[in-house]
């Protein structure tokens, strides 16, 4: 008997080889399938990603062309890419909620001030929904 797992891994490469198939046969109009790419990568990446690509039952090929057609569909990279920041102190946090908190009420300088604009906004809300 198969796990949920096993099933969600069968279902998840029965979808990406019909996606590549798909895309291959579309593409076959546009590109070429003499092009030939040769990279060179870490040895240990690329024993990883192959074992992920068996898994899927797929090849590295077949991976790399999924990707590539990925690129060309979406007019970019198939996700997204951004520098790592450094996780701000809870200090810093705190600073930024209270300076958007004085940014969005200016006015108030109290906190009964606060709690009245509040409930304002609460009425004017409730008349909108029951006029």
């Amino acid at each position: 008997m198969e796990s949920d797992i096993d099933v969600d891994r069968t279902l998840f490469a029965n979808v990406i080889q019909l996606q590549y198939i798909v895309l291959t046969e579309a593409s076959e109009e546009y590109m070429a399938k003499s092009a030939t790419i040769s990279m060179r990568v870490d040895e240990q990446l690329k024993a990883d990603a192959e074992t992920i690509f068996q898994q899927l039952g797929m090849t590295t090929t077949e991976a790399i062309k999924i990707f590539l057609a990925a690129v060309r569909n979406r007019k970019g990279l198939p996700f997204q890419v951004q520098v790592a920041s450094e996780v701000p102190s809870p200090l810093e946090l705190r600073k930024k909620a209270l300076d958007a908190i004085v940014g969005a009420y200016p006015m108030i300088s109290s906190s009964a001030d606060f709690s009245r604009s509040k409930q304002e906004e609460i009425e004017r809300e409730e008349r909108k929904i029951n006029p």
